[in-house]
């Protein structure tokens, strides 16, 4: 799997999915969202997961929609985990390495709401 534009078109629909969705939000003019979209979508190919991607500037209304939904304030690169309708982990800026997040996709919750 990779990263791939996200499938959902608000909050209210990620809150209603069954099992496990794992939401990027990622701005392309920002050098830290490159870094972490390269090692992310390395990471996503090698382990079989997929990223459902939100560009922050192009869906800023759907990323704000997120944030007020879930209360996790906005920051890019983030990562979101959301498993059967509730945030379970998140991370932003060099918190979502793929040691981090391959870490709370097995169920650790270190690193959570990490901002490194």
């Amino acid at each position: 799997m990779s990263i791939v534009p996200h499938t959902f078109s608000s909050a209210a629909e990620l809150t209603s999915r069954p099992g496990r969705t794992i939401v990027y939000k990622h701005s392309p003019t920002c050098s830290l969202c490159g870094w972490s979209e390269h090692v992310l979508g390395r990471m996503a190919r090698e382990d079989g997961v997929t990223l459902e991607l939100v560009d922050v500037l192009a869906e800023r209304p759907l990323s704000r929609e997120i944030e007020q939904h879930f209360g996790v304030r906005h920051e890019s690169p983030q990562i979101l985990i959301i498993d059967e309708g509730a945030v379970t982990w998140h991370a932003s800026h060099r918190g979502v390495a793929p040691e981090r997040v391959r870490a709370a996709l097995a169920g650790s919750r270190e690193g959570l709401g990490a901002r490194v």
